[in-house]
């Protein structure tokens, strides 16, 4: 009998050397020469730090070479363990290779033993998925000839050529993995071979006969398959050509057949990144063979809506309406074909022509959001607006003050939505009679928006043109922020500006609903402390009490010196690990300090309070 062991006896922990600081900056660095000396002495390299990083994964993130590997492997190092290298996955010595593109380095890993279908803990991902992933034809090689399992599935059962095929397919990696052997009819989590991938993102008729020959399965089948996202439709949905597509439709596929979602072949065919040309060829041939053109799907769209959504010329929209589409149809969301065009594909002649057969009707407030034309049309992030169209626009009738659902202009959504901001655009619509002191449902009226503008950089030319036309500047928007507060709060404020906004009658001493003054957010947010705008944001007497600020204590410690400073004129000295003041004296330059340990000093700050109201 085996005797029993004891459930109270403390477990034999196995000792493990742990890696110092000073040994982790040395493989870092990579110098062969400092890491024999600095582990000579060490009888096996399997050493770990508090993250368990051990010293090969320190190695192979930085500075690699053949003699550390060779001297590595002389310790009798585990070339197959796994450390966790990002915030959710687990790698190995040969997947870090492969990252890094390191082809020598990688055959001399794999001559020392190192597994070759080793695993990523959470996508179960071999080195030959990383390297068809990202593209390296020699790595691919070398892993096939040592061994590599062509054909292993990773966790949403994606073989190579699958994941070659769907995320970074390249022509000379499908025709070498077909050549090794890999299987043409393998299907991923989702149902879908490497071909259903293959024909969207790369529709070549010869790698298509290369499949064929290699018996993969095309038929339509019975089983539900035919009637969800088929063959045909990735094929649409990519960049196809009528040759593809007419050899898809060989094998018995319909381009009426239906979705899920209730698209046709059609429906993708207009949305898919593809020329005039070849869209008329082969919507004429879909027509051919049955496909209705105004058929809808779920949400009551037809293919000219979809068209509407893509970024095509005039001639498309002609040829449909050619074909006998309907261009004045509504689907379920009321938003009209001029609205998706405003929105989507903004063009002029468009429009006009739009306009001239029969949508005069369509220029009403979208149901749910409340935009008219406007609204759509300033809402584009992709496409920077034009004057002309504008204009245009305008001319039909449209109020350019009215807001929507969230009480927003279509000056708000121009400022809020495009990245590079014309000043003439501002101009054209401030002239038209934009009002800029509308604000929105966040309380927020233009010149709010234009400071919150991450990309705008805000100058004396734009503040004098809005002051021209009768900005409010004392208006607080949301958490009762001012437009003087949002200037304070930039890291480096311009001095003009702040001068310009003063003697337009702006004030200080407005609150925001954190507590906070003009100055306490100046002191806060600035980078360096500038003593001429200190000077000018102390001019009010309401500033020299910082609000809430004092729980930064070396802010506090600031406010205190620049106040003694500016009363008496003198050069003073600064006797703080986290302030000093530049050569000029006029600048006082912050030592950066994490949020941590400015939570720590509030913290004790606290507590010293309390002590003291308790004594």
């Amino acid at each position: 009998m085996k005797k029993r062991k004891n459930k109270n006896q403390p477990k034999e922990r196995s000792k493990t050397h742990k890696l110092t600081e000073t040994q982790i900056e040395i493989l870092k660095k990579g110098n062969f020469e400092e890491i024999k000396k600095e582990f000579k002495d060490q009888p096996t390299m399997n050493l770990k730090d508090q993250k368990k990083k051990t010293a090969i994964h320190y190695l192979c993130m930085n500075n690699p070479t053949m003699e550390a590997l060779e001297f590595f492997h002389e310790k009798m190092t585990n070339f197959n363990s796994r450390t966790k290298i990002s915030f959710f996955e687990e790698l190995a010595p040969i997947h870090l290779f492969v990252l890094h593109n390191q082809e020598q380095l990688l055959e001399r890993l794999l001559s020392y033993g190192a597994n070759v279908n080793n695993l990523t803990r959470r996508l179960m991902e071999t080195a030959l998925h990383l390297a068809v992933k990202n593209e390296l034809p020699r790595i691919i090689g070398s892993l096939v000839k040592h061994g590599a399992d062509i054909n292993i599935q990773n966790q949403t059962q994606e073989t190579p050529l699958i994941s070659c095929c769907k995320y970074k397919p390249n022509r000379h990696i499908v025709k070498y993995l077909l050549s090794k052997g890999a299987l043409v009819n393998c299907l991923d989590s989702d149902l879908r071979d490497a071909l259903f991938y293959l024909v969207k993102s790369l529709p070549k008729m010869r790698l298509f006969n290369l499949f064929v020959e290699k018996n993969v399965f095309i038929e339509p089948v019975e089983n539900g398959r035919r009637r969800s996202y088929t063959l045909l439709h990735s094929c649409c949905g990519g960049s196809p050509t009528l040759q593809m597509v007419k050899k898809i439709v060989s094998y018995g596929y319909k381009p009426k057949w239906k979705d899920k979602e209730g698209n046709t072949s059609l429906h993708y065919l207009c949305m898919s990144k593809i020329g005039s040309r070849e869209l008329q060829l082969i919507v004429s041939y879909f027509l051919r063979l049955g496909c209705g053109i105004n058929d809808t799907n779920k949400k009551q769209e037809t293919c000219f809506h979809c068209l509407c959504m893509n970024q095509l010329p005039l001639e498309s929209y002609q040829f449909l309406a050619n074909k006998g589409s309907k261009i004045d149809l509504l689907p379920q969301s009321l938003c009209s074909a001029l609205h998706l065009i405003c929105k989507h594909n903004p063009q002029l002649e468009i429009l006009q022509w739009l306009l001239e057969n029969g949508l005069q009707k369509h220029l009403y407030l979208t149901p749910k959001l409340k935009n008219t034309l406007l609204h759509e049309y300033c809402s584009n992030k992709l496409i920077a607006v034009d004057v002309p169209i504008l204009q245009f626009l305008l001319d039909q009738g449209l109020d350019i003050n009215n807001q929507n659902f969230d009480r927003n202009t279509a000056l708000h959504l121009l400022l809020e939505n495009t990245p590079n901001i014309d000043i003439s655009v501002i101009e054209f619509m401030i002239s038209k009679g934009a009002n800029l002191n509308l604000r929105n449902s966040s309380r927020n009226n233009i010149l709010h928006v234009l400071l919150n503008h991450k990309e705008f950089l805000f100058n004396d030319q734009t503040f004098d043109l809005i002051l021209k036309n009768g900005i409010n500047l004392n208006k607080q928007g949301s958490r009762r922020f001012s437009s003087f507060h949002l200037i304070c709060s930039t890291p480096n404020p311009s001095i003009n500006l702040i001068k310009s906004f003063l003697s337009h009658g702006g004030h200080t001493e407005y609150v925001t609903g954190n507590g906070m003054n003009c100055f306490a957010l100046y002191l806060k947010f600035c980078q360096n402390y500038n003593l001429e705008i200190i000077k000018l944001l102390m001019a009010n007497p309401s500033n020299k009490s910082c609000g809430n600020i004092e729980e930064f204590s070396f802010l506090a410690y600031a406010t205190k010196i620049l106040i003694a400073k500016l009363k008496k004129n003198e050069n003073t000295s600064i006797n703080h690990p986290n302030l000093k003041l530049n050569s000029n004296q006029d600048m006082i330059l912050i030592n950066p300090k994490s949020k941590k340990e400015w939570k720590k000093e509030a913290r004790k700050n606290r507590k010293l309070k309390k002590k003291k109201k308790l004594n």
